[in-house]
């Protein structure tokens, strides 16, 4: 086999995750975030940092001239003795990162033991809690991680339990495995628009801390690939009419499995009526419109005045290739949530203030609508016996009571017992 070799058998004593994986875009400079003005940020590296989990079939197949680099090996080598420690070591020199307004503080975390090695970072915008790191000396060839729960940026503050900056383990490997099982539900379906895959949950050895018990949850790193967002999530442009439908079919094809972007509540409103009055709100807040506003919402979303109507915003997060060409990716499953069936309004959004209300809609009654399919949903995923023993071990971790091998396992065993059924 030539190249880095990143079957199974070259990364024996590996604890391996099942899941496939998008095989592009890659991005290989940060030319391809043309358009995206990039924050330049200085950040400290953090120290006593471990690797949790890794797709390294996925860091092999991404990097396999870098990692040969750092190896000091020919980049035609077909196999690295020690491959995962190897991989482990590369990971945590290129992206164990904090930013430096995160590290000056302990309102939001316990300290953070930083060293005095530096690395700039970019941040897109609008971009939060992650960044854009950079490895290598090419600037038209480089490793890129798009690196989520690296601290605030200069100018914010963290808050607790907001915008702190921070990722919990606890939110990193349901990420980390909802990106597994959503790449098997949409390959399974024969869709082209595939996840963002991530290649690593990194232990940051500090705890973020948080409003209810246990205030302290271990801080991560999540590491994914690299994407360019659609200017509407960065710029002012409106997502437009065929970017609306194409996040309403992949929000509908994964319903099919009982998945769900949409029904977390992130972007919901509520119409209400009484007295002959329609009345609309979100998150408790009223929103103005007018009459002939008013009419249209309720004609497109088959409000009748009878009882209160939930409409939920789909919240599918796209990703594009280098300069928004290439295939169509999704990333961001924090918010995804299993359900066995749903009965609110769809409704995705063609102008950026999508608290208009223009867009498409999709009621319960369409035939558009889609219900998980019996033979195919993981909507009672979460009653699974593994799932809970996934948070045990999780928790268990946290209080060194098992090592990053038995998550490593559970995780495998979790995703390989909710898609076996979509196998073959």
């Amino acid at each position: 086999m030539s190249g880095l070799s990143y079957a199974t058998s070259a990364i024996s004593g590996c604890i391996q995750t099942a899941r496939g994986f998008a095989k592009g875009p890659i991005l290989r400079s940060l030319g391809d975030f043309q358009g995206q003005p990039l924050s330049a940020e200085c950040m400290n590296a953090v120290s006593g940092v471990s690797v949790v989990c890794a797709n390294y079939e996925l860091i092999c197949h991404d990097f396999q001239e870098h990692l040969c680099d750092f190896a000091g090996l020919p980049r035609v080598s077909p196999s690295i003795p020690g491959c995962v420690q190897l991989i482990d070591r590369w990971l945590i020199a290129n992206v164990a990162f904090i930013s430096k307004v995160q590290s000056a503080q302990q309102a939001a975390n316990t300290r953070i033991p930083i060293t005095s090695r530096e690395r700039t970072v970019h941040r897109p915008p609008r971009y939060g809690r992650a960044a854009i790191m950079s490895v290598g000396n090419d600037a038209t060839s480089l490793a890129l991680f798009d690196v989520k729960g690296c601290g605030v940026p200069p100018g914010e503050v963290p808050e607790v339990p907001k915008s702190n900056g921070l990722l919990t383990l606890e939110e990193a490997i349901f990420e980390f495995t909802m990106e597994g099982l959503v790449y098997s539900a949409l390959r399974h379906a024969g869709n082209d628009v595939l996840p963002v895959p991530a290649y690593a949950i990194i232990d940051l050895g500090f705890d973020a801390l948080w409003h209810a018990p246990p205030l302290n949850r271990r801080a991560s790193l999540l590491v994914r690939r690299a994407q360019t967002r659609p200017e509407y999530q960065w710029g002012e442009a409106d997502p437009g009419p065929s970017s609306a439908r194409l996040l309403l079919q992949v929000e509908m094809c994964l319903r099919r499995y009982g998945i769900s972007a949409s029904i977390c509540g992130a972007v919901r409103f509520r119409l209400s009526g009484s007295g002959g009055c329609c009345t609309l709100s979100r998150d408790g807040r009223k929103l103005t419109f007018n009459d002939v506003e008013l009419d249209r919402i309720r004609k497109e979303t088959g409000y009748t005045g009878k009882n209160d109507l939930i409409v939920d915003g789909v919240n599918v997060q796209l990703a594009l290739g280098a300069l928004g060409a290439g295939p169509v990716r999704i990333m961001d499953f924090g918010r995804y949530h299993f359900c066995s069936s749903f009965n609110s309004v769809a409704y995705s959004w063609w102008k950026r203030d999508y608290e208009k209300l223009v867009g498409e809609f999709l009621r319960p009654n369409d035939p558009g609508y889609i219900q998980p399919d019996p033979s195919l949903t993981m909507g009672s995923t979460r009653d699974h016996p593994l799932y809970a023993a996934l948070q045990q071990t999780r928790v268990d971790y946290e209080y060194s009571k098992c090592d990053r091998q038995a998550v490593s396992s559970m995780i495998h065993r979790f995703v390989v017992a909710s898609t076996t059924h979509l196998a073959g």
